[in-house]
């Protein structure tokens, strides 16, 4: 797109913002195949843990999306265990894996991601 061009001469966290939000429009516009590469680039752009979280769960919703399952419950689990993220991303986070988890067949772990998700509901 004509955004990256233009981004590349600017610094990492004005690249970073640009890579999200063009990754986030993609998402909510359902355009999942075209969030892929701005989200990913954006997750190696981003230092700060909330925006992290935040991009790895759009990647998540993306992924699963396109039907990358697999792909989707390990941006969901990294979103989860991301060091500053907000409590109530590590919930949603949590408990989108836990779905993830029982459709792939994973009762037992989808269980303990659910517990996680309202052990940090309830901490809100």
């Amino acid at each position: 797109t004509q955004a990256a061009p233009l981004a590349a001469g600017l610094p990492r966290e004005k690249r970073a913002g640009i890579a999200l939000g063009r990754g986030m429009a993609a998402v909510l516009s359902g355009k999942a195949a075209h969030a892929v590469e701005p989200l990913n680039q954006a997750l190696g752009l981003v230092d700060d843990g909330v925006r992290k979280a935040k991009a790895l769960m759009a990647l998540a919703q993306a992924y699963a999306a396109l039907g990358r399952t697999q792909q989707a419950a390990a941006a969901w689990q990294r979103a989860a265990a991301t060091p500053g993220a907000l409590r109530s991303d590590r919930a949603a986070a949590d408990e989108s894996l836990g779905y993830a988890l029982i459709a792939a067949g994973n009762p037992a772990e989808a269980e303990a991601a659910f517990r996680r998700a309202l052990d940090d509901s309830a901490a809100n």
